[in-house]
């Protein structure tokens, strides 16, 4: 009632611009509310309208009164529907009314989902919030949910995945497996994965077992665990095509020990090849060493990046931070030197007027002769990343990173370093080659078919796809579909009738490559027709053809090589809120607020610890849940389940054991690979930041820097306030969570300000929201700030836009080459207008990104103002 009050009493009055008064706004006298903001009234307020204006008083005091007559009469009939309805409402579900059913079965999915502990059904809060929403439902015990009600949702979703797997019928399962410990009990677990094309040509991947594994894991162990797994989906052991796990040997052997194929990582063997090669060369070495230090003296100081930021505006250049490399991630070191190289009139101008070690002319003429040796790989390994990627693109990949490297003409003074990079990619790339099973899906990906493939590995693998297609038809009881024998299946002839045909020779004329002899071999054999013809035709185009599976969906006149593509082409090739709102009120008290005090500065070492455990456990949580996965060095292993194991208990104390395994990690190729696919999870922005300075942070003595305190992150709930003065004028700025559920405080703060500062991620075009992973994160802030614009309480209340994080919207469009078109389509159609500058220093590409985020929430002004 007292809130109708002051609402009505608010149509006469507005907030005065002299502290603790009110404007009239019949006469403009300003009436004093109170001595302070929490004894504030409006008493004086009702008093001057009653002494002042009469008229307009018996006006309020009448709409006060039908306010509080409305209220009274619905206090009343409110009354009335809850006796009516107490009655029923006392009345407990039985457990096995149907009602009751429901609702067991969707707190069991919102445990399965949300990885949430079973235990859940047993916490007070969880249990009151149940009473308050269905006072009718009873939950049950602990127990009864164990034994019935997870049990039956598992048991049902175990025969949805057995129908999905259909294994009596033509599908052929590829594997990944994976060793990991529980971060609840400690106890060690062996996960395995199929992968699988189905019927109608769709890529599937199921989880099919996580299984405690307290053996040794020795090969022995994990082998005979492996075949329980696969047993107990009564997966025929003939229709296991491969496994593809790490490099540790114990796996690698049971997968030898059960008698199927083992592949490995295509992107860590391209690590052990450039590592072999260029990265360990003498002179590349003391190029890398120089750059990581001379970046890494800017990483230590906040002042130093201030200062290369104004050479950067000075020289035009873009302003961007330099890149640090890791020692275990081949592509960081790629990325540190093309940031250095980027900049480097701005690096030669702050070595000339600072005391900091920098390159020398012989090294600077390096770097862009390693840089275009590297460029190949970087491409393969963002390639082999995709999620359509699967193992027919290793051979390719090799031979195309083999020939890009040997044509690469800017070679003077690396000559020997690109002869040690070819062969150790020859070296290391040859068990690939060498591997049928590799070498038939590359025959059946329709962009290469045999275009990689010499005469012996062209036949190699003819023949194991005649094989599994043989051995499908069997089983079908279909053997009749296709007939052949093994006198097909030749060494080349002296005339070279099967030999390797360049990609030409293919195109020129069909007609050269047949003859009467070749009708005659093949006119009894289906699948060598099918071959030929297949062989014959144009291949598809790398450029748009992403899957090969889906060619083969579409294609029908290959019905023998079409079901050989199913069992070939699944296997992948390697296992592979945060705008800155708060960040904002940190500046604001560095910039005001005298800087942070040495006791305030060392309160936020434990928020900065806790920023480095999140972020390595959630990089390591994810490897093995993106797609493909990614796996840790076998000497980091033992680190990698250590952080798992420990990092997320209660108890968790941040120990030696702790720094050691995380510094380990963060050099670990695999989780520098989890690291760069972090737009598939969600992982706070100032990860490598902060992973980077683990040894700095660790130490006793360590006292954050500004720099340190500004990309700290803590998640904001509930409202904090920060005061600071400028130029005599006092402001008050109130830090307000941005997740959906933290919302709904945000009023409280909205009484008497002045202004609302509304900050967005432009770089989060990509992201999902952390509460909702459907929902694009730019998307829902365009239409929280239509709702704020809109809000007719807010109406006269102005509104300052930050795009922040725009050094991150420059990473992505430029470097990482993201296209916003893909999350926003009418990106395409957007287009520069004539007040756009036209001397800016951003790339076109980065400079149509910008412009276009602003413009997606200037629109939202422009409908306003329009009325639609």
């Amino acid at each position: 009632m007292a809130d109708k009050r002051r609402a009505s009493i608010w149509r006469h009055f507005s907030i005065s611009n002299q502290i603790h008064h009110a404007k009239c706004e019949l006469c403009e006298a300003h009436i004093k509310r109170g001595t302070q903001k929490t004894t504030y009234s409006t008493t004086p307020l009702i008093n001057h309208l009653r002494a002042k204006h009469q008229q307009r008083y018996t006006v309020f005091e009448n709409e006060r009164r039908v306010v509080i007559d409305a209220e009274e009469h619905t206090e009343h009939r409110t009354s009335q529907l809850i006796t009516e309805t107490s009655f029923q409402r006392a009345k407990l579900w039985d457990v096995k009314d149907n009602r009751a059913k429901n609702i067991h079965e969707l707190i069991a999915k919102m445990i399965a989902r949300d990885c949430q502990p079973i235990s859940i059904v047993e916490d007070v809060g969880f249990t009151s919030l149940l009473r308050h929403l269905e006072p009718r439902y009873k939950i049950p015990s602990l127990k009864f949910f164990t034994e019935n009600v997870i049990t039956s949702l598992h048991n049902r979703l175990s025969q949805r995945m057995r129908n999905l797997l259909d294994v009596n019928g033509d599908s052929y399962f590829g594997f990944t497996a994976d060793i990991w410990t529980s971060q609840a009990n400690n106890n060690a677990f062996l996960c395995l994965t199929c992968h699988f094309i189905d019927k109608d040509y769709e890529r599937n991947e199921l989880i099919l077992a996580k299984e405690s594994f307290s053996e040794s894991h020795n090969h022995k162990n994990i082998a005979e665990k492996l075949n329980d797994m696969i047993s107990n989906w009564n997966i025929p052991m003939e229709k296991c095509t491969i496994f593809v796990t790490d490099n540790a040997q114990n796996i690698k052997k049971a997968v030898e020990t059960m008698e199927l194929k083992w592949g490995s990582c295509v992107i860590h063997t391209l690590q052990l090849a450039l590592t072999d090669s260029i990265l360990s060369q003498r002179a590349v070495s003391e190029v890398i060493k120089v750059c990581s230090l001379l970046v890494g003296h800017f990483n230590k100081s906040a002042f130093a990046c201030e200062k290369l930021k104004n050479y950067q505006i000075q020289l035009n250049l873009p302003v961007k931070q330099l890149m640090q490399d890791v020692t275990t991630r081949w592509n960081s070191t790629y990325y540190m030197l093309s940031s250095v190289l980027e900049q480097k009139a701005s690096l030669a101008l702050y070595s000339s007027e600072n005391a900091v070690n920098s390159l020398n002319h012989e090294q600077w003429a390096l770097i862009p002769k390693v840089l275009s040796l590297l460029a190949p790989c970087e491409q393969l390994t963002q390639d082999m990343s995709a999620d359509t990627a699967c193992i027919s693109m290793v051979i390719p990949g090799y031979s195309g990173v083999r020939k890009l490297i040997l044509e690469c003409n800017d070679v003077a003074g690396v000559g020997t370093i690109r002869e040690n990079l070819k062969v150790a990619l020859d070296t290391r790339f040859k068990p690939y080659i060498q591997n049928e099973f590799y070498c038939a899906a590359t025959l059946l990906d329709p962009r290469f078919k045999d275009k990689f493939l010499n005469s012996q590995y062209l036949e190699k693998a003819k023949t194991i796809i005649k094989e599994k297609i043989a051995l499908s038809n069997r089983q079908q009881n279909v053997s009749d579909l296709i007939k052949f024998n093994d006198s097909n299946i030749h060494d080349e002839d002296e005339h070279g009738t099967i030999a390797k045909r360049s990609m030409t020779s293919i195109w020129q004329d069909d007609s050269e490559e047949s003859n009467e002899d070749d009708d005659t071999k093949t006119q009894h054999d289906p699948l060598e027709i099918e071959f030929e013809t297949y062989l014959r035709m144009k291949r598809a185009d790398t450029k748009t053809l992403k899957d090969p599976i889906k060619w083969w969906k579409l294609n029908r006149d290959f019905p023998l090589l079409k079901k050989a593509a199913r069992i070939f082409l699944a296997s992948p090739p390697s296992r592979a809120g945060e705008s800155g709102k708060s960040t904002i009120v940190k500046q604001m008290k560095i910039l005001h607020i005298k800087d942070y005090t040495r006791d305030e500065r060392r309160e936020k070492i434990e928020d900065i610890k806790r920023n480095i455990r999140d972020a390595i456990l959630t990089i390591t949580d994810a490897m093995s849940n993106i797609d493909p996965p990614c796996d840790a060095e076998e000497k980091n292993v033992e680190h990698l389940e250590y952080i798992l194991d420990h990092c997320s208990r209660p108890d968790f104390e941040f120990g030696d054991r702790f720094w050691e395994a995380t510094s380990a990690l963060w050099k670990d190729s695999g989780v520098q690979d989890c690291f760069r696919r972090s737009y598939e999870y969600q992982l706070i922005d100032c990860a490598e930041y902060f992973l980077s300075k683990v040894d700095e942070i660790r130490a006793n003595d360590y006292e954050p820097s500004n720099q340190d305190l500004l990309r700290c992150r803590v998640l904001t709930s509930g409202i904090f306030e920060t005061k600071f003065t400028v130029e005599k004028v006092n402001f008050h700025m109130f830090d307000v969570g941005g997740q959906r559920d933290e919302r709904r405080k945000w009023i409280q703060c909205f009484n008497d300000v002045t202004a609302i500062i509304f900050v967005t991620a432009s770089s989060s075009f990509n992201l999902k929201l952390r509460e909702d992973a459907s929902m694009n994160r730019l998307r829902e802030s365009l239409n929280l700030f239509k709702f704020i614009w809109n809000n007719r309480w807010l109406r006269d209340i102005s509104v300052i836009l930050f795009l922040n994080k725009q050094d991150l919207l420059a990473k992505k469009v430029v470097e990482e080459k993201w296209d916003i078109g893909q999350f926003f389509e009418e990106f395409y159609d957007y287009k520069f207008t004539e007040d756009r500058p036209g001397k800016s220093p951003d790339p076109p590409e980065l400079l149509k990104a910008k412009y276009f985020i602003r413009d997606q929430f200037l629109v939202s002004i422009f409908i306003y103002y329009l009325g639609e």
